[in-house]
């Protein structure tokens, strides 16, 4: 299995595993698993503060998402080759695949909030004619024994397009 694309990231990494904090900057165009899944462009901005109850905020824009998950394999082995430079890795660079199908034209995800009580949202332009918008609400949580984890519930979800679906109440997660 090879990367794809060009990735640019800039991090200010603080904090422990168990509260980490920081920002990152990340910009990718053509990113990819080859014959897998490939990203036209993405841009994300993560910005996690290192208080106990601190902000949580992100932003992540995702444009052309195309997959070939009928050859999807489980059980391959990840090998990647990059050549670093300061705040840029460029991976095995390829022209923008357009073999695979677009799973989704657009996809805009947003987590606003704190540590203990954020709001997750998803909205994703599926094509022309089909939209998938969802909505969580929770907060990072800490289990006796097994580390962090996410509890809440998921608020909204719509599909609509050809056949609507549409969750009628909140479900927990």
């Amino acid at each position: 299995m090879r990367l794809t694309g060009a990735v640019q990231a800039e991090a200010h990494l603080l904090g422990t595993l168990t509260k980490p904090a920081g920002k990152i900057q990340l910009s990718a165009q053509g990113a990819g698993i080859e014959r897998q899944i490939y990203l036209d462009d993405l841009t994300a901005t993560i910005d996690v503060s290192g208080a106990q109850n601190s902000a949580i905020n992100a932003d992540v824009l995702v444009r052309g998402v195309r997959a070939n998950l009928a050859s999807a394999d489980k059980g391959a082995q990840l090998k990647v080759s990059t050549e670093l430079k300061p705040a840029e890795t460029k991976l095995s660079e390829q022209k923008k695949s357009t073999k695979m199908p677009l799973v989704a034209e657009q996809l805009n995800l947003s987590i606003k909030g704190s540590r203990d009580a954020h709001l997750i949202e998803l909205n994703a332009q599926l094509d022309a004619a089909r939209q998938l918008v969802l909505s969580a609400s929770g907060g990072i949580k800490s289990a006796a024994g097994k580390g962090l984890g996410w509890s809440g519930q998921l608020v909204r979800l719509n599909l609509s397009g050809k056949q609507d679906l549409k969750l009628l109440s909140p479900m927990q997660i």
